[in-house]
């Protein structure tokens, strides 16, 4: 018995779907802070014009989104092993929301030529609900004369209601020289990819569906 024309195209859409879940693509980053407005009430640290090092005028989520004035974080580390770090966001449910329980925060930054000739090294903190926890990651160089760093974290931040904070710690070894710090971000997590077995399960699926029709 011929088997109707649309119920091939019913088993070869479910195999295209199954094949296009397979190629998903990461999630679009998530950026925190990138504008003046944005580093607001971040100790240690200045807001400056220029140099931007992203050009971008919306507002990340820490300030709910919206236009902005460009712009980047001066930092003017002082000696030792310190850190920046904002206001508290236990109420910025958006940026809760980003972070999560842990991903990978991400940050463009300089690093000062004098730090050729000591220790220099930029990592992620989280202050919350009593705990203070410390990440570091790998540092890219961009061959543009800023570094990308990525640092994984991991947390379970439980009733982010009472406090949170977020920041950045710098180990520089030197103190009176400044670097600049932008374009703050989470990236985003991959989508799951479904396994060979989902795949094949789709795929029988729209089989069993034209042996059906067979009967």
């Amino acid at each position: 018995m011929t088997t109707p024309s649309h119920v091939f195209c019913i088993g070869r859409v479910a195999l295209a779907l199954a094949i296009g879940t397979a190629v998903s693509a990461s999630a679009a980053d998530t950026t925190l802070f990138t504008t003046q407005e944005d580093f607001t009430g971040w100790n240690d640290s200045v807001q400056q014009a220029s140099p931007d090092l992203d050009g971008s005028s919306t507002n990340g989520l820490a300030e709910g989104g919206g236009p902005g004035t460009p712009g980047s974080l001066l930092v003017i580390p002082g000696s030792g092993f310190m850190y920046i770090s904002s206001d508290g966001q236990q109420d910025n449910v958006a940026l809760v929301s980003a972070l999560g329980t842990g991903g990978v925060i991400q940050f463009d930054h300089q690093i000062p030529a004098e730090a050729a000739a000591s220790y220099f090294q930029l990592g992620a903190l989280f202050n919350y609900d009593g705990h203070f926890d410390q990440y570091f990651g790998t540092t890219v160089d961009n061959l543009d004369g800023t570094f990308t760093t990525s640092v994984p974290f991991d947390f379970s931040p439980g009733d982010l209601a009472s406090y949170l904070q977020i920041g950045l710690i710098y180990n520089a070894g030197f103190s009176g020289v400044s670097f600049t710090v932008d374009n703050v971000r989470i990236a985003g997590p991959a989508i799951p990819e479904p396994t060979s077995t989902a795949i094949a399960a789709i795929g029988l699926a729209g089989l069993g569906m034209m042996r059906r029709r067979r009967r």
